[in-house]
């Protein structure tokens, strides 16, 4: 998933919003989330997620 969430968010910071839909959809390590931080280099991050 990709969004503008903020790291700095503590409410609705990218690793909050993954906790959340994990613990909802029942989803553990089966996703990523991306927040604004990694948009800019983005393709590098979607790189290092999928090739690990």
């Amino acid at each position: 998933m990709v969004c503008f969430a903020s790291e700095t968010n503590p409410k609705a910071s990218p690793e909050r919003i993954r906790k959340d839909i994990e613990e909802e959809w029942h989803l553990e390590n089966k996703f990523r989330v991306f927040g604004a931080e990694q948009i800019p280099n983005l393709s590098m991050y979607l790189k290092e997620w999928l090739t690990s």
